[in-house]
């Protein structure tokens, strides 16, 4: 849009607000509001009147919203200072100009993740993860791999333009792609990884897992594709889904942090919400799942359950640096054991079976965990890289 014109709709918009315009002045006003380059002028001026953010008007969820935080302000702003005409003016532009509205509010979520680009949230690694627990292979959209530890920093890589920075056993992204360019990053046995997307959001990647994502996200959603296990905290935004794409189904973001558990083998697969609220999506099947509520989804048979009271302390052990067993059986130990410190383990005799339950830091040495994990009818023997577990 021209100067002259941006001008002339800046002098129609305070000509509204002090309702002095004709109505041939109001009719060039909704003309000219309704174009994109006046999104963002709308979008604050309407901030600055209601202290409050654009709502997306193209969920039904999020119009409700809107329309309960407008009521509330003409009840309340009523008695006080800003007069009810006033409020009254913005639920009227709210109505006649919704494409603008949704538009303003894409359009400063976008420019905030464009803003801050470059300020990388402070990644530390925690006390209790090793170096030799840090590590994950990166592949880039040139077919290039890079094989990342903890000692690397600064610019490890370029890909389409865009700079590969690595600190604190984590990767970030800084610059823009050029086109539709997919990074992946796995890890193996007993190896964790961070990265920060393109939009901030922050991703814990457990053992044996690997994560699919685009240098640039799309303008209407952001999606990821996740096999193993993966801990999200995504910059929310309900105008821009996150989804991640695991196990034949889709976990789309409603709110801001989840745990998704999905290993080939498994005989579900678990999404368990931290904060805020996720869709689970399967085959036209639909879940929304609340704080502490985990599905369970299992895709051969096309259904989704949902476990209300999920044990937080288990899904969780794997990223706060814990082996956590609930009544778990021998092998589902030894497993766990072996992934983590990368070693065989042969079984003898065939005692009764034994259940195990407890926690028990991973910082600690194989020996002191196997001493740990030790009871009548069971001893377990170290020789180099293999455990024997003798059942008596």
């Amino acid at each position: 849009m021209d100067h002259p014109v941006k001008e002339e709709f800046n002098e129609l918009l305070k000509g509204y607000l002090r309702e002095s315009l004709n109505p041939q002045e109001l009719t060039r006003f909704f003309e000219l509001a309704a174009e994109a380059g006046n999104a963002e002028t709308l979008a604050q001026s309407f901030q600055r009147d209601l202290e409050v953010g654009v709502p997306d008007l193209s969920r039904t969820e999020e119009r409700r919203e809107g329309w309960r935080v407008l009521s509330t302000k003409m009840e309340t702003r009523s008695r006080s200072v800003l007069p009810m005409s006033r409020v009254l003016r913005w639920v009227a532009i709210l109505v006649c100009l919704l494409g603008a509205a949704v538009a303003a509010y894409q359009f400063n979520f976008r420019k905030k993740i464009s803003d801050t680009a470059n300020v990388k949230p402070e990644i530390k690694i925690p006390a209790w993860l090793k170096a030799e627990h840090i590590g994950a292979t990166l592949y880039l959209g040139s077919g290039d791999s890079i094989i990342l530890n903890s000692e690397s920093k600064g610019v490890i890589a370029k890909d389409d333009g865009v700079q590969v920075l690595q600190s604190g056993g984590a990767i970030s992204y800084s610059g823009k792609s050029g086109g539709e360019v997919f990074n992946e990053i796995k890890t193996g046995r007993g190896k964790l990884w961070r990265v920060i997307l393109p939009d901030q959001t922050i991703v814990w990647l457990n053992g044996g897992s690997s994560i699919r994502y685009p240098l640039s996200f799309g303008a209407d959603s952001r999606s990821v594709e996740l096999t193993g296990e993966a801990y999200f905290e995504v910059v929310h935004h309900a105008g821009y889904p996150f989804r991640v794409k695991t196990g034949g189904y889709i976990v789309e973001d409603i709110g801001t942090v989840f745990n998704i558990k999905s290993f080939n083998g498994d005989h579900a697969s678990t999404a368990t919400l931290i904060e805020g609220s996720v869709n689970v999506k399967l085959n036209g099947r639909e879940a929304t799942l609340k704080v502490g509520e985990q599905s369970l989804v299992s895709p051969d048979k096309n259904e989704i359950r949902v476990v209300q009271h999920a044990n937080m302390a288990e899904v969780m052990a794997w990223k706060n640096g814990f082996f956590y067993f609930q009544n778990a059986d021998l092998t589902d130990v030894m497993k766990q054991i072996s992934d983590w410190y990368g070693v065989t383990v042969v079984y003898k005799g065939s005692g009764p079976k034994q259940l195990f339950s407890g926690q028990i830091d991973k910082s600690l040495s194989l020996s002191e965990v196997l001493l740990g994990l030790q009871q009548p009818g069971v001893v377990f023997r170290l020789d180099g890289n293999q455990i024997s577990v003798i059942q008596q």
